[in-house]
């Protein structure tokens, strides 16, 4: 996914505004406040992610370091499952499969549908134009039905997506800032980002949708700090009394 950097920025300028701006953060597709008990998954499968982290050099180039992405995206599966299987009955969290070829380029072009589809529908419903205010209070995007082959080989009712990003300054600009911090200039370090949707595998529903963004101390590369950031990602899920009442 050539685009996938772009898109990632521009859901983290999106959605930092939309932190900043407070008030209910997560979407709810209007079937789950419908009929949560028939919709809501009881098993997910975790789905290829864009994950990616960045070295951020003293003059503000930001470059993705393979590996430091990698660690980042086994962290976020290992702390998704260690969130989840465990005593909550919340949710049980599962691996995908082994697909065959045929299965991962149907796959792919979703997870392309995906990084559209979930962005738009993100910055839709919180948009203030009175055209999308409708979005707010009936939240309907879907991929459409096309994977529903994935519920058969996972055994999972839906899907997980994760979306993520951080950018880590180089010690060069870790002292510039000290410097220009004694100078009243602000100098971007870089901020964990976490976007995550839940797919349904039967409709293609996208059944909810959220983030969070932590400070610059904060590191995707570090276990305990993806364990924080999910747990705060999932704090409220689904969230359904609160999006009701935000709703209103």
């Amino acid at each position: 996914m050539k685009n996938s950097g772009k898109v990632i920025l521009v859901l983290l300028l999106t959605l930092c505004l939309a932190a900043c701006a407070g008030g209910n953060k997560h979407r709810l597709h209007h079937t789950v406040l419908d009929k949560p008990d028939d919709v809501l998954p009881k098993t997910l499968a975790i789905l290829p992610s864009v994950v990616t982290v960045n070295e951020l050099s003293a003059g503000g180039i930001a470059e993705e370091v393979p590996a430091w992405s990698e660690q980042a995206k086994k962290n976020l599966q290992s702390q998704l499952k260690a969130h989840f299987n465990n005593d909550s009955g919340i949710l049980k969290v599962v691996d995908l499969p082994e697909l065959d070829e045929q299965e991962r380029k149907v796959l792919d072009q979703y997870m392309a549908l995906y990084e559209v589809v979930g962005g738009s529908a993100y910055e839709m419903s919180r948009s203030n134009e009175e055209a999308w205010s409708h979005k707010s209070n009936h939240f309907d995007y879907s991929l459409g039905d096309g994977l529903r082959f994935l519920k058969e080989k996972s055994g999972a009712d839906a899907g997980i997506i994760f979306t993520a990003v951080d950018f880590v300054p180089t010690d060069e600009r870790k002292a510039m800032a000290v410097v220009a911090a004694a100078l009243g200039i602000y100098m971007y370090m870089g901020n964990p980002f976490i976007f995550a949707g839940i797919v349904d595998f039967d409709t293609g529903n996208i059944l909810w949708l959220n983030f969070d963004i932590k400070d610059g101390y904060s590191d995707l590369r570090d276990e305990k700090d993806v364990k924080f950031m999910l747990r705060d990602l999932f704090k409220l899920y689904p969230g359904i009394e609160k999006y009701k009442v935000a709703g209103k």
